[in-house]
């Protein structure tokens, strides 16, 4: 673990209604063709998702982070499947470091696919307060991004939500640590969860 990863003595969840149960963090290991591991839920079906030979990261292991899962309350949208991303970092996808990233330069979403120019970012960590931020998806001329477009965007989110959970008092924490930075952390999937709105699957590289 880096140093951007450090102990802490106990959880302080915030007042108010308690988060939902979630599963405990779910190990996974990118090098292990297939594998797989529940990541969210969809109404009563759980979504899986599947490492293949392209991971950025094989043979390194990492958890996934649980989070709460978000149920849209439209019954008529159609939702897009999910973007893989299997394990890349998110430090590398702040940077725009994305050589390794498969198909970076490919579109992030299905072609013909209509995306709002703002999408709203979610991450719903149990013990911290959810995190919902509006992001723009789409480049100049309205053209849908690119995965590694798509992965940077959500690394700036990510390290923005870090920055507000530490500063309310209520910083991501796995494992008895606090989680400070993005160095240790990596982008799984990105599930289409609501007609604007996105939620990331992140884990903890190096955790198993």
């Amino acid at each position: 673990m880096s140093s951007h990863y450090r102990p802490v003595d106990a959880i302080n969840r915030p007042e108010g209604p308690q988060v939902p149960e979630m599963p405990h963090a779910v190990p996974y290991h990118s090098a292990h063709v297939p594998h797989h591991a529940v990541i969210l839920d969809s109404e009563s079906n759980a979504q899986l998702s599947e490492a293949d030979n392209h991971s950025t990261t094989v043979g390194s292991p990492f958890m996934i982070l649980p989070q709460e899962k978000y149920k849209t309350r439209l019954l008529s949208v159609t939702l897009l499947p999910p973007v893989h991303f299997y394990g890349f970092g998110l430090r590398s996808a702040l940077d725009e470091k994305t050589g390794g990233l498969v198909d970076g330069d490919g579109a992030a979403f299905e072609e013909g696919v209509v995306l709002p120019q703002k999408m709203t970012i979610m991450l719903l960590f149990p013990g911290c307060t959810r995190y919902k931020r509006q992001a723009n998806i789409l480049r100049a001329r309205a053209k849908p991004p690119t995965r590694a477009q798509l992965s940077a965007i959500i690394a700036r989110e990510v390290l923005r939500f870090l920055t507000q959970a530490r500063q309310e008092g209520t910083p991501l924490r796995f494992q008895g640590h606090e989680i400070c930075g993005l160095e240790d952390l990596v982008l799984i999937d990105v599930f289409h969860v609501s007609k604007s709105s996105l939620q990331p699957v992140i884990g903890m590289a190096g955790a198993v």
